[in-house]
Parts: structure tokens; C-alpha cells; sequence
């Protein structure tokens, strides 16, 4: 069973986007990355800790976090969540092998973006 098997669906409150990164190459041979849409869907998002990061010379706020949704197959770690004004880098998602309702992502904050 997953850590949230007796979780109650209304701790879902929050409305995070799902994006895929796609590649498209330019007339002039350079490569350019972009992030479409590919789901929205109902959250419960957990902060795990919060920290900052130096990151070019400039201090950024970073942060963990856990996303819960229901689970899903096609969700994956190349993709981010935006999460508000957030944008969320997928660091992990568990193998828990379809056992439980619930799939766990940990991500963070204030690192890559994008």
C-alpha cells in the first residue's frame, strides 16, 4: 500500500500543470527547448524544507517538496510542475509498483528552471 492509502481525495486542493520538454531545431540548425502543457490535474503539495542556493551569482530561494496525485502511468522525471507561480523540476518519483492509489514526485524549487 502507498504511505497515503487512508488519505482523504479532499487534501487534494491545489491545481499543479504537468509540462513535457520538446525540442524543436530552427531554420538556422539550433536547438531550442520548450515546455508544452500535458496535464492538469488536482494536488495535495507538501514542503519538505526550504533553503537558498547560489545559483550564477545570484541567491535564489530553493525549497523540496511532495506532490501527491492520484496515481498515473504517464507521468514521468523529464518532466516539471508548475505549481502557481512555481516551477517544481521532478527529482524522483518511487517505484511502488501500482500497489498504491496515490503516487508520490519529490521536487524541488529555485534550482534549474527550466
Amino acid at each position: 500500500m502507498s504511505v497515503l492509502s487512508n488519505t482523504d481525495v479532499r487534501s487534494f486542493d491545489q491545481r499543479v500543470t504537468f509540462q513535457r520538454k520538446s525540442e524543436s531545431q530552427t531554420a538556422t540548425g539550433e536547438l531550442t527547448h520548450t515546455w508544452a502543457d500535458f496535464a492538469e490535474i488536482w494536488a495535495r503539495v507538501d514542503a519538505a524544507k526550504a533553503n537558498e542556493r547560489f545559483v550564477s551569482e545570484q541567491e535564489l530561494p530553493a525549497g523540496s517538496y511532495t506532490v501527491w496525485i492520484r496515481w498515473r502511468g504517464d507521468i514521468d522525471e523529464n518532466m516539471r510542475i508548475v505549481w502557481g507561480s512555481r516551477l517544481l523540476d521532478i527529482k524522483g518519483i518511487p517505484d511502488q509498483q501500482r500497489r498504491g492509489r496515490f503516487l508520490a514526485i519529490f521536487c524541488e524549487t529555485g534550482v534549474s528552471q527550466g
